[in-house]
């Protein structure tokens, strides 16, 4: 998900792995990931319920 909302971040973690050399998923550095990986299909939307409304409503004024 970081890699399809925040792509830039995405490489930027990337470079960061190699630089340090290390990973943060089983040793495989998140630039070789599949693009496809992860459980997408999982992604928990919660409702926000009224603050989120009032949030809209704030920013629509």
């Amino acid at each position: 998900m970081i890699r399809k909302h925040f792509l830039k971040r995405f490489y930027e973690m990337a470079a960061l792995e190699r630089e340090i050399g290390a990973t943060c998923i089983k040793g495989v550095y998140l630039d070789e990931l599949d693009p496809e990986r992860g459980r997408i299909e999982d992604e928990v939307m919660g409702e926000c319920g009224i603050l989120c409304e009032i949030a809209y409503a704030s920013a629509v004024m």
